[in-house]
Formats: structure tokens, sequence, C-alpha cells
């Protein structure tokens, strides 16, 4: 950079300038970390899971119907309600289910809650995997007012 120079200087992806150079030097000496002891692992060179640590879609209905029981028994369809009442189903089932220790699966949840009202409903996705080592898990629960559709995927990452 040259001295006289008031703009910070672009170099590929990273800028430099003298108002990055402060800011860098006050976030290096609060977040200081020691480079010593950080732990650098090797691959594994594993492209599909140990049989012990597959998903299971049976453990993983269990949990999602036990969920979906526990926190819908007694509720009154509303729609701003069972907006967040999704979003909190699917994150303790996702909790549930990576407690279960399936190593290297990305799960994903997907929760929708509806008014039951005598209609037909399609849900559908679709997702790139290989099905030898990926699955999903469904379950269904309705109640006098409403219905709910869990679907939870286990996509193993390579």
């Amino acid at each position: 950079m040259k001295s006289g120079r008031a703009f910070p200087e672009r170099v590929g992806l990273v800028t430099k300038g003298p108002a990055f150079e402060k800011i860098s030097r006050k976030s290096s000496s609060v977040f200081e970390e020691d480079k010593s002891e950080s732990l650098v692992y090797e691959n594994t060179y594993r492209m599909a899971p140990d049989e012990s640590k597959r998903f299971l879609p049976a453990r993983v209905k269990a949990i999602s119907s036990t969920v979906l029981q526990e926190m819908l028994f007694n509720v009154d369809y509303d729609p701003k309600a069972c907006r967040e009442l999704s979003l909190k189903i699917s994150d303790v089932i996702v909790r549930q289910v990576t407690s279960l220790g399936f190593d290297r699966y990305k799960i994903v949840c997907l929760t929708t809650i509806g008014q039951k009202t005598d209609q037909t409903v399609r849900i559908a996705s679709q997702c790139c995997w290989d099905p030898k080592v990926d699955n999903f898990a469904e379950s269904i629960f309705m109640n006098k007012s409403l219905f709910a559709v869990t679907v939870v995927y286990g996509s193993y990452q390579e």
C-alpha cells in the first residue's frame, strides 16, 4: 500500500487499509487464541456410515410421533400460534434425533400444521441424495381441529 493513499486497497477478496488494520488489531487482542494447541484431524476417507451409526427411520418415527402427540394433544388451530409451534416441534425433533448419534448425518425436519376442514392436502419434497445411505421418516398427527405432518430427513455427509 502506498503511504499517501487514503482509500483501502483490494487484493483478491481481502481489503487492506488503515481502517481495516485498526479493526484487525482490536479484534485480535480481544479474541486471541493459542495457535499451538489447535488439533488437526486426519481424513477418514469413509464413504458410507458404520452399520451401527446408520439413520434408522423406525427410531426417528417413534421420536417424531411422541413429540407431535405431546405438543399438539390439546391444541386448537390458530394460524399464528401454529407457525411458532411448528418451528418448536422441528427444533425438538432435530435435537432428539441428533442425540441418537447418527454420526455424519445432516438432520432436516419439516413440520406442517394445518386446519382440519375436510380438505385434501398433498405435501411433496424433492431431494438429491444417495438411496444407499440416506433415508427419511414421516409422522402424522390429527386432533379435532388440526393436522400435523413431520418429515425428518437423514442425509449422509461424506
